[in-house]
């Protein structure tokens, strides 16, 4: 009978643990998930890039009087461009579930510029000559900006993103230019330096990524292409055909930037 007993309590002890542990188990664990960052809220930043590209200078008087030699044909220069950009920029993010819709306007001061010789195309011959030695033009573009939309896929912190809109700014167009000939009395050799101040408008269109570090900060990094309008430095055509029709500037840049989130 002691035996039995025994043997009960000892069966009693090690079942009463393996029966706990069961319990303990078939407890599901609380699991508490993190809040996702929310991209909704103004922002304003700082950025900078470089950019560069082309652009295209016509003289308007072979342009608008077509009085080039040839019908068709073109007294032209193409300078490539390329420079920094500093700026910064004001926006507001509004996020719907996964997409976040927002609205950005930069300013960028710009040390965008280049310099080239003029060249002549003949049309009547279908070839490019090089023009006048000694001429030349530059364009320097002073500042540029943009008013755009954007959408956004939003991973939690990261946000991939397109943006487009309008972009708008400044460029100082120089040219020197040589007329006439040596020695000739109705048509005498002289130089001039011609100053154009141009106002620029077109579009711009862009890809880019960012990332917020903290609830207030966020990284960004974007790659966009920009194409000005075309532009005149006057109305009016003079006689020596000064007038310069500028197309452009077309400009890629890479920019990164750092934004304060409110």
């Amino acid at each position: 009978m002691k035996q039995t007993v025994l043997a009960a309590a000892l069966i009693a002890a090690f079942a009463g643990p393996v029966y706990a542990a069961d319990l303990i188990e078939e407890i599901p664990a609380v699991v508490v998930e993190e809040d996702l960052f929310d991209w909704t809220g103004l922002y304003i930043g700082a950025q900078g890039s470089m950019a560069w590209g082309t652009v295209r200078t016509d003289e308007a008087f072979c342009v608008i009087v077509d009085d080039c030699g040839f019908p068709g044909s073109r007294y032209y220069s193409e300078p490539d461009i390329s420079g920094w950009e500093i700026g910064g920029h004001i926006g507001y993010n509004h996020q719907f579930g996964a997409f976040v819709l927002g609205a950005e306007s930069d300013i960028n001061w710009s040390g965008v510029e280049g310099s080239a010789g003029f060249n002549y195309y003949d049309a009547f011959d279908d070839e490019v000559y090089d023009g006048r030695e000694g001429e030349t033009t530059s364009f320097d573009l002073l500042w540029e900006g943009s008013t755009r939309l954007k959408v956004g896929f939003a991973v939690d912190r990261f946000m991939p993103y397109v943006t487009g809109g309008i972009a708008y700014g400044q460029a100082q167009l120089d040219t020197h230019r040589i007329y006439g000939e040596e020695g000739n009395q109705e048509d005498p050799y002289r130089e001039f330096d011609f100053s154009h101040p141009l106002n620029l408008i077109g579009y711009t269109v862009g890809i880019g990524g960012a990332y917020a570090v903290t609830d207030d900060v966020i990284v960004r990094a974007e790659a966009r292409y920009t194409e000005f309008g075309e532009t005149r430095s006057t109305d009016q055509v003079p006689n020596d055909g000064e007038n310069i029709i500028v197309t452009g500037p077309k400009l890629f840049s890479v920019q990164g930037g750092i934004s304060f989130k409110f």
